[in-house]
C-alpha cells in the first residue's frame, strides 16, 4: 500500500513536502496514523503498527500480538497505547518494551 505523507508533519515548517510512502505488500487498510512527542510517526493498519521514519515504513514490533488490526494511536505519559482489535496494548517508548 502506497501513502502520501506530508514530510513536515508539524505545520509551522513551511513548506509542507508530500511523499508516496510504500508501508508493505500484506497492509490493505491504514486505519490512523499519529505523530508522537519524539516526532515518531505511527501508521496503524489492518496488518500491525508501522514506524515511518521519514525514509521508510517498517514494522514496529515483529509479534503476533501487535501483527493485528490497529484502529488507534495516543501517548501519554511515555508510553504508546495502541487500539487494536485484540485490545489495549502499550509500548514504553524509551525502553521499546
Amino acid at each position: 500500500m502506497v501513502l502520501f505523507v506530508i514530510n513536515t508533519l508539524w505545520l509551522n515548517a513551511l513548506p509542507l513536502n508530500w511523499h508516496n510512502v510504500t508501508v508493505d505488500r500484506n497492509v490493505e487498510a491504514v486505519y490512523c496514523m499519529y505523530c508522537d512527542s519524539y516526532r515518531h510517526f505511527w501508521i496503524g493498519s489492518d496488518y500491525g503498527l508501522y514506524r515511518y521514519d521519514g525514509f521508510n515504513a517498517y514494522l514496529a514490533i515483529d509479534d503476533d500480538l501487535f501483527r493485528s488490526q490497529v484502529y488507534s494511536i495516543v501517548e501519554q505519559a511515555g508510553v504508546l497505547y495502541i487500539g487494536t482489535n485484540n485490545g489495549l496494548l502499550g509500548i514504553d517508548m524509551l525502553t521499546g518494551n
